[in-house]
């Protein structure tokens, strides 16, 4: 597998016949799926397609919403579809980590955004002198002012919430961001800046990126390769130029074909 003109010979995380399950129901299927350091790598489709589950299925947080999970999702070589949780939350804090889609909701409401930094840095055996470091070098990252560790969630922006989700991915140094519509609960001029955020830190520190979305305007930007996905299923696997250029499945040219062109009117 060849990023950005290097070659990389073994993926940060394996997938392998992975189902996700309500009941007797199956919501999501991947049948494969390798990423690698530095590489994006975008799961797009329409509401219901399976996206979102297949995602909370690679990090290994499908149980949590009453799915069964089978198969094998290898992160750093660890099966999270059976990681006992002690083995998971040591994954989640410095391989993987989510960026969701409505970031203040995602943070402790009763907790300043400081005493919620350090505490995740804490968990992962950072404290005292370096977590204080990591955090100011990663909020200067990403263009947060210190002040802002004093403040309620509440007392945020979402643009701002969004941005400090970011940061404690920084300052806990993962391997790879999976973000779930990261952009969708915010004004459409920050959506460009935490695009440009979540590329700029992807490039400089050779991170991996899961991403999430319905808007393939957005994927266009970011991702290095594209896995359609249509009522649980994958319909089509490919680099970004092959599925948005030259898509193999209808579908593909259906949800391309609803991409809005402007100067362009019905």
């Amino acid at each position: 597998m060849t990023v950005d003109g290097v070659t990389v010979t073994s993926p940060l995380i394996s997938v392998r016949d992975m189902r996700v399950t309500y009941g007797d129901r199956l919501v999501s299927h991947v049948p494969e799926l390798d990423v690698y350091e530095g590489e994006c790598v975008a799961l797009v489709g329409e509401s219901g397609s399976g996206k979102t589950s297949a995602l909370l299925a690679i990090l290994g947080l499908g149980d949590f919403s009453g799915a069964t999970v089978t198969g094998t999702v290898l992160i750093n070589g660890v099966n999270v579809v059976d990681a006992p949780q002690a083995q998971l939350r040591r994954v989640h804090g410095t391989a993987i980590t989510l960026v969701s889609q409505s970031p203040q909701a995602a943070l402790n409401p009763t907790m300043r955004l400081g005493r919620l930094a350090k505490l995740s840095l804490k968990q992962h055996g950072v404290r005292g002198h370096e977590a204080n470091v990591r955090i100011a070098d990663a909020l200067a990252r990403v263009v947060l002012p210190d002040e802002i560790l004093k403040r309620y969630p509440h007392e945020v922006s979402g643009g701002q919430a969004q941005r400090f989700c970011i940061a404690l991915a920084v300052a806990l140094q993962v391997q790879c961001i999976a973000a779930d519509e990261p952009t969708s609960a915010l004004d459409v001029t920050v959506q460009a800046e935490i695009l440009r955020l979540l590329d700029e830190l992807r490039r400089e520190r050779n991170m991996a990126m899961v991403l999430v979305s319905h808007d393939l305007a957005l994927v266009s930007t970011l991702a290095d390769r594209i896995v359609v996905m249509k009522d649980g299923a994958v319909v089509e696997v490919g680099s970004r130029d092959e599925v948005l250029h030259s898509p193999k499945s209808d579908y593909t040219r259906e949800l391309l074909a609803a991409v809005p062109v402007l100067g362009v009117t019905s």
